[in-house]
């Protein structure tokens, strides 16, 4: 009950009067039904149940069995906060994917570059744009290849000092592997 303590100020009075006799009661609690506990709180079943859902539990039964494990549900968050973690967690599993070497290797290659071509499609263009748009910022001379037509060009002309970054969310978008391939050559 201690961890719970810290959403007491988000209970009303009379969730608080419950909370408070739970509190000292743990151990009677336990057993007792929700009539029960609303008879000795004074108080109504709704406010019992408002009270275990505003700790973070679905309701009397989940807080219940709260009381006799010691598990705590995760409190039910906000769009915001659900959203903020889930950032989290994908930045996360980024860097698990990710090979620091390899990317101070591409970082080298981008540093000695005369000019970068940036060629997208679908999806993916607004991350072209934006890599585009860091990499001017850092001034690093830059180009995001917007007309299609001009991606194959460019792939034909490029120069040993020049770098084609393609993006392709699926890595298999038949144009952007088509330019690889030219560029490759």
């Amino acid at each position: 009950m201690v961890e719970l303590a810290k959403y007491f100020d988000d209970l009303t009075n009379s969730e608080k009067i419950v909370f408070n006799y739970i509190y000292n009661h743990q151990k009677e609690v336990i057993n007792m039904k929700i009539t029960d506990l609303a008879r000795e709180a004074l108080t109504s079943k709704t406010v019992i149940i408002n009270m275990a859902q505003k700790l973070g539990f679905l309701g009397y039964a989940d807080f219940k069995y709260y009381l006799k494990s010691g598990n705590i549900p995760k409190k039910n968050k906000n769009k915001y906060e659900e959203l903020e973690d889930e950032l989290k967690d994908n930045i996360q599993k980024t860097f698990s994917l990710v090979n620091i070497e390899s990317i101070k290797g591409v970082i080298k290659e981008i540093q000695k570059a005369k000019t970068i071509y940036i060629a997208a499609r679908g999806t993916s263009k607004s991350v072209g744009s934006h890599l585009n748009h860091l990499l001017l910022t850092l001034g690093i001379r830059c180009i995001f290849l917007e007309d299609y037509n001009l991606t194959s060009i460019v792939s034909r002309t490029l120069d040993i000092n020049e770098m084609v970054i393609l993006i392709s969310l699926s890595g298999k978008t038949e144009k952007i592997l088509e330019v690889a391939n030219i560029a490759k050559l």
